[in-house]
């Protein structure tokens, strides 16, 4: 590769990664341009109408409603120009999706514009890029884009809407909505790949740039055969240090419409677990052990203490002279396997002058408060208990 074509890497990958986790609202004349050129690509029409919602769940209802609505507002019209347009769409849309037969056109463009882009970017790259080079691409942008993007991101905002389609909605038509779905900014990474290759002279990759516009300028969107729905961008997206999705004090993503979810450090929380005002009981009774864990960090011991009955052992704490250290059993069903909790308080005040009370798990074998913070810590009971202070 050329001097030019290594300083693009590092450029396509931050400009990708910043689509992917974008917050700013849709640019939905792009988004509808984009869009068009999708169907283009394909050897489709472009849709008539383009639907714009302001979330994922909110694009699962409209993509199920708007057949009907469409169909409906049409029969309404009598200009001669809208019936000349309405027994187009009829024609096309309404009696197949009246029919239950809905014309995906999703297959179509995966056929059309992501397979050949596919099976001719690979053997356009042998030809013309060379396999080391791929890598290349590979390990500095796709990989990078792809795992802060769609493996953290979207799979869980997919996910979601799976959750809230699957368990509380009773309604079959709302059930393929998967199929006619291209996920916008979070495909972030596959885009990345096929942008890159374009740039280094992969030509057939100019075909998506349909779907790589609309990828930049909004979120999610369903492709049908006259119609489509295309969502907006998140409003609000928190992450942690590695990168997971997470927020302590609210919705890890929210969209504008208010539709979201919580998540701790990667993990999806539900909603009714995110009130930080919960009985050991209730968390007990939470099935998904992940889960289970991240409302206990959350939540936090010092929260929980109260259930946990009387200690197994107290001690003085070496590390924090005039604090104490608590050894508690901790009840069946909280973990896989047996443990005790060793609950501290924390050497240094937080902000707001607080001296915060939390806990480690340590293995039920352990019956001494500072051997358990020893290990805790990973050392010697002696090399802890002769530690002046701990921060």
């Amino acid at each position: 590769m050329t001097p030019a074509q290594e300083a693009l890497l590092p450029q396509a990958r931050n400009a990708w990664l910043a689509a992917g986790l974008s917050t700013e609202p849709a640019d939905w004349h792009a988004a509808y341009l984009g869009i068009h050129a999708a169907y283009l690509a394909a050897g489709l029409a472009p849709p008539r109408f383009i639907i714009r919602v302001a979330s994922p769940w909110a694009a699962v209802l409209a993509q199920a409603m708007a057949p009907e609505i469409i169909t409906r507002h049409l029969a309404q019209v009598g200009d001669q120009v809208y019936a000349q347009v309405r027994a187009q769409v009829d024609d096309q849309v309404g009696t197949q999706v009246r029919d239950q037969v809905r014309a995906q056109v999703d297959a179509q463009v995966r056929a059309q514009v992501d397979d050949q882009v596919g099976a001719q970017v690979g053997a356009q790259v042998d030809d013309q890029v060379g396999a080391q080079v791929d890598d290349q691409v590979v390990d500095q942008v796709y990989d990078q884009v792809d795992d802060q993007v769609r493996a953290q991101v979207g799979a869980q905002v997919d996910a979601q809407v799976g959750d809230q389609v699957y368990d509380q909605v009773g309604v079959d038509r709302l059930r393929n909505w998967y199929g006619g779905r291209i996920a916008g900014q979070h495909w972030a990474g596959y885009y990345s790949y096929y942008y890159v290759m374009g740039q280094l002279g992969v030509t057939e990759c100019h075909r998506m740039a349909g779907q790589m516009l609309t990828a930049l300028s909004a979120g999610w969107w369903w492709c049908y055969q006259g119609f489509a729905v295309v969502s907006d961008r998140p409003a609000e997206l928190h992450r942690d240090a590695q990168g997971r999705l997470h927020c302590a004090d609210g919705m890890a993503v929210r969209y504008r419409d208010g539709w979201g979810f919580h998540a701790w450090h990667g993990v999806r929380i539900p909603a009714e677990l995110c009130t930080g005002d919960l009985s050991l009981s209730r968390v007990i009774s939470i099935g998904n052990s992940e889960v289970r864990r991240s409302v206990i960090e959350m939540t936090g011991w010092d929260k929980l203490e109260s259930d946990l009955g009387e200690p197994v052992a107290v001690a003085a704490d070496p590390g924090n002279p005039g604090r104490e250290l608590a050894l508690y059993d901790v009840p069946a069903g909280l973990y896989e396997e047996r443990v005790r909790l060793v609950l501290m308080t924390n050497g240094s005040p937080d902000r707001s002058g607080a001296e915060r009370r939390y806990g480690e798990t340590v293995p039920a074998t352990i019956s001494d408060p500072v051997e358990a913070q020893a290990w805790a810590y990973g050392v010697p009971r002696s090399v802890y208990a002769a530690l002046e202070r701990r921060t």
